[in-house]
């Protein structure tokens, strides 16, 4: 069985804010289950999530 994080937990882990995980995850899988603001994410799509949060908020700062 696969461990489940929250946004907040994420948002540690990858040294991020937890708005960004949500959008980024709100994204790359819509149908996520939540528990109140927090996304229920898997430790298995954890290296997905971050490569997405990377190019997004790389691709931002350079526009920036």
């Amino acid at each position: 069985m696969d461990e489940i994080l929250t946004t907040g937990q994420v948002a540690v882990l990858l040294n991020r804010q937890p708005h960004q995980i949500r959008r980024v995850v709100d994204q790359l899988w819509p149908e996520t289950q939540r528990a109140g603001q927090n996304r229920l994410i898997r430790t298995d799509q954890l290296p997905a999530l971050a490569d997405a949060i990377a190019k997004r908020y790389r691709l931002q700062q350079v526009a920036s």
